[in-house]
């Protein structure tokens, strides 16, 4: 049976609603996502400053080992000339010019050994080595810090939640025996001192909640 065309706008007005929500929903659900401990590793391994300044100063030490190294190769230079003359060039004497060159090219390579330094060249590429190997010893270092301190925070913060759940919990009973005891005591069948003592109750597991919620931003 075709629904009328009122009825019909306001089902298709709702499903249009319903269809918004749902897509806004799976968006931000989608946009949420819970970081696990390798999470929170890979991205303090990567965004940590003092890690990426020691990868750099990695990169520079590997550079001088390099470098020293090279003083032990043979350095070759490489030397090449090349000219044009005009054919018709004057030549002292006032003599009709013979056949003239007029292109010239000249080459050469040379080459350079040190053979002996006084062991200088051997001692620097030893000091950069060495400098090289305890500055990845430093980063591995500074690695395995960043690592527990992080491990650490995480194991704290989830500490922190779960203390948080137990005292909402707790609190959420304190109210409930707080309203039976009032209701109670409305009947005659408990005392003042006993409604007073259950809202105390109430009062210390709010402040319970709030201490766990400021050790959760401090985590």
């Amino acid at each position: 049976m075709p629904l009328p065309p009122k009825n019909c706008g306001l089902t298709c007005l709702i499903a249009g609603v319903i269809f918004l929500w749902l897509n806004h929903a799976a968006a931000a659900e989608k946009e949420y996502q819970a970081l696990s401990l390798e999470d929170c590793l890979t991205i303090a391994r990567k965004e940590n400053p003092v890690l990426s300044a020691s990868r750099e100063k990695i990169q520079e030490l590997v550079a001088d080992y390099q470098a020293a190294r090279s003083q032990f190769f043979p350095r070759l230079s490489l030397l090449s000339y090349y000219t044009r003359q005009p054919a018709d060039r004057f030549v002292s004497g006032g003599l009709p010019p013979p056949n003239l060159f007029t292109k010239e090219l000249s080459g050469a390579i040379t080459g350079k050994q040190v053979l002996f330094s006084g062991l200088k060249n051997y001692q620097n590429t030893q000091a950069a080595r060495k400098g090289t190997e305890a500055q990845k010893q430093e980063v591995q270092r500074t690695a395995d810090e960043v690592a527990y301190t992080v491990t650490e925070a995480f194991y704290r913060l989830l500490e922190a939640k779960e203390n948080l759940k137990v005292a909402e919990e707790a609190l959420n009973q304190r109210r409930e025996f707080a309203k039976l005891t009032e209701a109670f005591f409305q009947a005659g069948k408990v005392t003042h001192l006993d409604s007073f003592r259950a809202q105390s109750q109430v009062s210390e597991a709010e402040q319970a909640v709030a201490e766990a919620r400021n050790a959760v931003i401090l985590a």
